[in-house]
């Protein structure tokens, strides 16, 4: 075990001056006395919020070093203090800067993880910040022709009068999307934009699946009366009492939601889960 002055100067969180090494009371214990080739030492632990984290330490290693110390003792630990306190202040502002960083990745993880677009924008409407979902709604050449034709004048007005726009339908080529934009606010005073945004085409998928999830849909739930509506029906009755898998083609908005769930719920496995 460690019974060195410098040990002892940081478990009593104190100054420790050795005039004589080896001989010193500190020194009694030191399992290096005998080999020690020190003449003098003066020792101050580095302190961070109440804990030791080190110590700093002047040595004498000739009669000459050690007179020289001894007339300059008071100023040498004026210095040794002031040395101790910046090191401990410039720990401090490490681990600040680390809890700081923490919190940064700790935000950005959560950001990242939810499951809409998020634009932070300044008031000249650069990008502060998006999260990884905005590059899978849009492509990264298309993000500041999106927040330019967002951010036009109507609408800008309103959120520089520090108002939140709501879930509004917002185009850009062929895709629509639900857009909110919050104005960020600091000490009353605007500093940018929080622009959320989801696709339509996304929404539309969670109601359709939210209002169908429990549906016992069956093949009288779905109406039509033209032949070949009737014959689509036919087949798929039939279908629903194979055990193979099932392939069903058609337009978006022509039922195969509705014809899957049916099948399904004709079938021997209509207690299970539909796969899809």
């Amino acid at each position: 075990m460690d019974k060195s002055a410098f040990k002892k100067s940081m478990e009593l969180k104190k100054i420790l001056i050795i005039d004589n090494p080896r001989e010193d009371e500190i020194c009694l214990e030191c399992e290096n006395k005998i080999n020690c080739i020190e003449y003098a030492e003066v020792c101050s632990p580095i302190v961070v919020e109440s804990s030791v984290v080190g110590v700093i330490g002047l040595v004498a290693l000739s009669k000459q070093q050690k007179m020289q110390l001894n007339n300059n003792k008071e100023n040498l630990i004026k210095f040794l203090t002031k040395m101790s306190d910046m090191i401990s202040t410039k720990i401090s502002e490490l681990n600040i800067c680390e809890k700081q960083n923490l919190i940064i990745r700790q935000i950005e993880t959560i950001i990242n993880s939810i499951d809409e677009g998020i634009i932070a924008v300044d008031l000249d409407k650069n990008i502060l910040f998006k999260n990884k979902m905005v590059n899978e709604i849009l492509k990264e050449e298309e993000i500041n022709l999106f927040i330019s034709k967002l951010l036009q004048e109507d609408i800008y007005k309103n959120v520089l009068l520090g108002k939140e726009i709501k879930n509004i339908q917002f185009g850009i080529e062929d895709r629509n999307f639900l857009v909110s934009i919050k104005p960020i606010v600091d000490c009353n005073k605007l500093q940018g934009t929080i622009i959320s945004l989801k696709n339509m085409k996304d929404i539309s998928k969670i109601i359709r699946d939210m209002t169908l999830i429990n549906s016992d849909t069956t093949f009288d739930s779905i109406i039509g009366n033209s032949d070949n509506f009737l014959k689509a029906i036919d087949i798929a009755k039939k279908t629903s009492k194979s055990d193979s898998t099932v392939l069903i083609l058609g337009e978006s908005g022509t039922g195969k939601e509705l014809f899957a769930r049916a099948i399904h719920n004709e079938s021997k496995r209509k207690k299970g889960p539909l796969l899809r």
